[in-house]
């Protein structure tokens, strides 16, 4: 106490000075139209500014859910073009049970790597969700891995940054097939393989999944030729530039394949009977 009134005495000057000054200013508003408008203006600016900003971070903390309904809906739209597709090709755009070929699954990313030989990423999705082993998985569209291990609420999946991992190709401008599999070079890149060699092969040439496996919907992107890295022989090897940064994967989509079983079935039967 005895501190604060040194204080005060000791710049009582200067607050006698700060309250006179305060006096003669709301004096002067007060009788100064013109001064009255500039302030009121200034103060509502000052408002406005304070309330743009605060509406901003308002904007700002709502992004994750505004992006998780976002996802949401980009999934249903996805299911829904997969169901016309699908009544499309079979020509029972009456049958309203048709369900489509394909279903997809949103999940999150909860821990991934890039830099090992043999990467692998787990998702926040499992059993209980309807999630399988051999299902594919996709970020935004592109191949990104396959699940090979699930929990009641988590699985696992083999990413494309893994030396174990080749999936079915083909070139969108050519149509020819091939296998595109990781050299562990770079996380940026992947190898693609069993072209042949009299193919046109260009930089820019789209990569996409050719489907013949039934986990990826034929033409998901898997990325772009860079350049031609092997030529002669029988087959031409090229650089790809991967459609998915995996340092960044965060939101992926799980596919599913409601005819694989009856695929795999047939297949499994056709060798049966060439054996």
């Amino acid at each position: 106490m005895n501190t604060l009134l040194r204080l005060l005495r000791r710049y009582r000057n200067v607050l006698y000075f700060l309250l006179l000054e305060c006096v003669a200013l709301l004096l002067h508003t007060q009788f100064s139209y013109t001064q009255k408008a500039r302030i009121g203006a200034l103060m509502n600016g000052v408002e406005a500014y304070a309330e743009d900003r605060a509406s901003a971070m308002r904007r700002y903390t709502d992004l994750e859910g505004e992006n998780a309904r976002l996802v949401e809906e980009n999934i249903a739209l996805r299911n829904a073009h997969e169901r016309l597709r699908y009544m499309l090709s079979r020509q029972r755009l009456t049958d309203s049970s048709a369900s489509g070929q394909f279903c997809y699954h949103t999940a999150h990313v909860v821990n991934n790597t890039v830099s090992l030989p043999r990467n692998l990423f787990t998702i926040d999705r499992g059993r209980a969700d309807g999630i399988h082993d051999g299902m594919g998985v996709l970020a935004y569209g592109n191949v990104v891995g396959i699940v090979v291990a699930v929990a009641p609420h988590y699985s696992k999946a083999i990413s494309l940054l893994n030396k174990d991992l080749r999936i079915s190709a083909r070139l969108s401008r050519t149509g020819y097939f091939g296998s595109v599999g990781w050299d562990g070079v770079s996380y940026r890149t992947a190898l693609l393989g069993e072209i042949p060699n009299h193919v046109d092969v260009r930089a820019g040439d789209t990569v996409v999944a050719s489907g013949y496996s039934g986990i990826f919907p034929p033409g998901a992107p898997i990325g772009y030729v860079e350049s031609v890295l092997v030529e002669g022989g029988d087959f031409k090897v090229a650089q790809v530039r991967l459609a998915v940064d995996f340092m960044r994967l965060e939101h992926v989509t799980v596919v599913e394949n409601r005819q694989r079983n009856e695929l795999d079935s047939l297949q499994a039967n056709t060798q049966v009977h060439a054996e």
